[in-house]
């Protein structure tokens, strides 16, 4: 049986609780660090969660460019409502 889950403060906590007694002996195995994901909203990261992806890399970086334009226009916007 494997379960998974993450750290949590301290703790494991696992996506659905697992079917085991109390006091059951486990084993706990890290399957990788944050450390090693991608940087969140960085292309690497939305490749990797949107394996449906069907335009090229190229596509890819002019979209995000566009959304960096677009957000940074919106704090800009929102620093001179101030």
């Amino acid at each position: 049986m494997q379960f998974e889950g993450q750290m949590l403060n301290g703790k494991v906590v696992f996506e659905t609780p697992p079917d085991v007694e109390d006091g059951t002996a486990v084993r706990v195995e890290p399957l990788g660090h944050p450390a090693d994901s991608p940087r969140r909203g960085s292309r690497e990261a939305i490749l990797q969660a949107t394996t449906a992806w069907a335009g090229d890399a190229a596509e890819l970086d002019r979209l995000l460019a566009n959304l960096r334009s677009t957000k940074q226009e919106e704090l800009a916007s929102s620093r001179d409502d101030q």
